[in-house]
């Protein structure tokens, strides 16, 4: 078997199990119990089908249909952006709402399990055994499993991600390879603005962090990395 499709299988392997741990409740179940409560999920879920409905053309994307005709609405929570660009797809194959709902959830973790696993194969340069872990140590979280119930917690899935894009701007910057660098440049800003579209604050933790670590990076880095930088 050739080592791509090999690597890949078990890219694919590990993240199914991963999901399968996190989301057992869910799934052993058959999904009759679910993420959430009667007041924060069911919100999430109505911004969902907001989503849903501006995708459809029914609906302008930033007034929710629950504070009607009160405009500019969509700002009065978190925005869900890319939970909602999930949810459309599960509604649009026949799902219900809050299957569909659960679904977005795992699509996330999938997400932030194959972003960690590349971000630690690209910018680590560990061997893909050590980023399948760091993938799967991102991905069964007990910070996030404990607080699951609350949905744009699960926004963190998109970190990783972004922290590729941002790392391979930053690289392409420093090379001088301009085109490179508007493709991974435009790349990032793009869904670090779905990011803020999706929910807020963990966008924002995400700032402080990178912020604070190039502060550190540019304690310890020493004076002929900071000059070129």
């Amino acid at each position: 078997m050739p080592y791509r499709l090999r690597d890949a299988l078990l890219v694919a392997l590990a993240c199914a199990a991963c999901l399968a741990v996190f989301f057992r409740g869910q799934l052993l179940d058959g999904f009759t119990l679910l993420l959430g409560d009667r007041h924060d999920g069911v919100i999430e879920l109505s911004i969902l089908e907001h989503w849903r409905n501006v995708l459809r053309g029914t609906e302008a994307w930033n007034r929710t249909a629950y504070f009607w005709p009160v405009p500019g609405t969509l700002g009065y929570n978190d925005g869900y952006l890319a939970f909602g660009l999930f949810y459309g797809l599960f509604r649009g194959l026949g799902a219900d709402p809050f299957l569909s709902g659960e679904l977005v959830n795992m699509a996330l973790r999938a997400l932030g399990f194959l972003g960690m696993q590349a971000l630690a194969r690209r910018l680590l340069g560990l061997r893909l055994g050590w980023a399948l872990l760091a993938a799967a140590l991102f991905t069964l979280a007990n910070n996030l499993a404990i607080r699951a119930s609350h949905a744009q917690l699960f926004c963190v899935s998109l970190a990783p991600g972004l922290a590729l894009l941002l790392t391979e701007a930053v690289r392409a910057l420093l090379a001088g390879r301009r085109r490179a660098l508007l493709g991974w440049g435009a790349g990032f800003v793009a869904g670090f603005a779905v990011w803020l579209l999706s929910g807020f604050y963990m966008a924002w933790y995400f700032v402080f962090f990178s912020t604070v670590a190039l502060g550190c990076w540019l304690v310890l880095a020493g004076s002929e990395a900071r000059r070129a930088l």
